[in-house]
């Protein structure tokens, strides 16, 4: 009983020392870098990102440990807002743009300066497109000796393309469905992914649309015509 006492004694010392410590270290100051999430607002209706926007900047600041130890370590930081109201006219932000937006939104941290260079500004101008939805018969997958009679339905016929200004406007104005089903040999009514491999940041406001179509087996039949002559050259052979 002695001994456990003892290390008792010696872990409760050690906890109460380290609890000091950090107690006391945390009211100094001090500088350090440091990695801040950041967060765009823009009008979604008006501008469109048309690549991945930049989550995180580097910044150099100074201030208590307990206002580092909140910035970096707990568990939900607020983001810095970057304000974008329309198309910028130059695609980076440099690190002195990035200071004067920063510095005002931490008020509890004296921010000496931004280490990231600049930050990438990929923003467009909101470009919708109404396209028609079509299907390739030629490349739909047929059992042997069959066939597709009559039109292929698809419901809805048309969707709207969204992206920015410079991906929407080379948008074909049919966009064909790939339907991955192979070796059909009877009535077709499926649901069927619309998909575009044209850009990864292009929205297509319908994610499926119904397929309909009929098929029919091939009969093949040899039939002899007779062929009569009309005005036929003569000395001439029908072979």
């Amino acid at each position: 009983m002695g001994i456990k006492a003892d290390w008792r004694a010696v872990i409760l010392c050690i906890v109460a020392a380290t609890t000091f410590w950090f107690l006391n270290a945390m009211n100094d100051d001090y500088t350090s870098n440091i990695t801040y999430p950041i967060i765009f607002d823009y009008p979604e209706d008006k501008l469109v990102a048309v690549e991945k926007l930049p989550s995180k900047i580097r910044i150099n600041a100074s201030g208590y440990g307990w206002n580092f130890f909140r910035k970096t370590f707990w568990y939900k930081t607020a983001p810095i807002h970057i304000e974008i109201n329309r198309v910028p006219k130059k695609k980076y932000m440099s690190s002195e743009q990035l200071y004067q937006i920063v510095k005002q939104q931490l008020d509890d941290l004296r921010v000496n300066y931004v280490l990231t260079d600049s930050l990438y500004l990929p923003f467009e101008k909101l470009r919708k497109k109404k396209v028609i939805i079509a299907a390739d018969t030629s490349k739909i997958s047929m059992a042997p000796g069959y066939m597709i009679v009559g039109p292929v339905k698809i419901f809805p016929d048309t969707l709207t393309v969204r992206g920015g200004y410079s991906q929407v406007k080379d948008f074909p104005d049919t966009l064909n469905l790939f339907i991955p089903q192979t070796n059909i040999s009877s009535s077709f009514d499926e649901d069927i992914k619309t998909e575009t491999s044209y850009s990864p940041d292009i929205v297509l406001s319908v994610p499926k649309v119904k397929v309909k179509f009929e098929v029919e087996k091939v009969h093949k039949e040899n039939i002899v015509l007779s062929v009569q002559k009309v005005n036929f050259p003569e000395g001439k052979k029908v072979i």
